[in-house]
């Protein structure tokens, strides 16, 4: 009955870091593709979401950490939430102007939030 319980103890060890792991999971190749494309289509519709370049910077678990100054988002819709209210994994992305300096630039960057699962853009902020 001893000799069971260290196997017990080292197999949940390795399920919980096993979920650990799947936390942190790159998100599928054709749910980035899908994102950065709701992300343009709303570009070409409201020309004040537009930006020079794109980059994904990872979930929002992930790039968030450490970023409290930044504490609401826009919905699609159009209400105001707080960024803590989208999942976890959500999708970030990053868009910015040509030339962009944070210091001499004024809203030349952007934030977008995408679902995970199907791309959609589901929240937006504009820096000022």
């Amino acid at each position: 009955m001893f000799t069971t319980i260290p196997k017990i103890l080292a197999s949940t060890a390795l399920f919980l870091a096993a979920g650990a792991c799947a936390v942190h999971a790159t998100p599928d190749i054709a749910a980035l593709e899908q994102a950065e494309q709701h992300i343009r289509l709303q570009w070409q519709n409201n020309p004040k979401l537009r930006y020079h370049s794109l980059s994904y910077k990872g979930t929002l678990q992930e790039y968030w950490k450490g970023r409290h100054y930044l504490q609401k988002v826009r919905t699609i819709q159009g209400a105001w939430i707080s960024v803590h209210e989208l999942p976890a994994d959500t999708l970030v992305f990053r868009g910015e102007v040509k030339g962009f300096n944070p210091v001499k630039t004024k809203g030349g960057a952007g934030y977008f939030f995408c679902s995970p699962k199907t791309g959609e853009l589901v929240a937006y902020l504009l820096m000022k």
